[in-house]
């Protein structure tokens, strides 16, 4: 639905300065019960006062979506790290995992429509395949990036950028 309502222009961008940690927090709090039945523990590692201007609602959606993915693929009693780094005028955001991974030939295929794929979490958790694509329509309207890097059987970083400034 979200998806939908971005590809009609009803989802409303509205940017603001806000602070990341904050948002980061939100989203461990909301997803909290899904790492607990797994026993995952989720380091939040970004400092305070990390601002970013971009639409705090969209962030969200992003944040929690990409946690969501990194408990869904990551093992019982793993691992989940939020982190940042600024680097000119952008704030680089990374989702860590020691999960199962991605094999090479499905990384291509993540962010586009035409190669929705989705496959079940390590406890069988079920998904659409369009939380990707949902992720990189809000971060290209937050005049942000989206991309990957990962490793079968060691673990997956999804890394996004968004804009310190105006």
């Amino acid at each position: 639905m979200e998806w939908s309502q971005i590809q009609t222009g009803h989802m409303r961008y509205v940017p603001e300065y806000f602070d990341v940690k904050f948002l980061v927090e939100e989203a461990i709090e909301l997803l909290g019960c899904n790492a607990e039945e797994k026993s995952i523990f989720i380091q939040n590692n970004i400092a305070d006062g990390t601002i970013v201007y971009a639409d705090k609602t969209m962030v969200s959606i992003v944040l929690r979506n990409l946690i969501s993915n990194a408990l869904k693929y990551t093992n019982l009693k793993g691992l989940v790290q939020i982190s940042s780094k600024k680097q000119e005028h952008e704030l680089i955001i990374s989702i860590n995992d020691n999960g199962v991974g991605i094999a090479k030939e499905l990384m291509d295929k993540l962010f586009q429509i035409d190669g929705v794929i989705s496959t079940p979490g390590t406890q069988k958790e079920k998904g659409t395949g369009l939380g990707l694509i949902l992720c990189r329509e809000y971060l290209g309207k937050n005049k942000g990036k989206i991309w990957v890097q990962s490793e079968v059987n060691e673990g997956t970083t999804f890394y996004f950028s968004l804009p310190l400034n105006d």
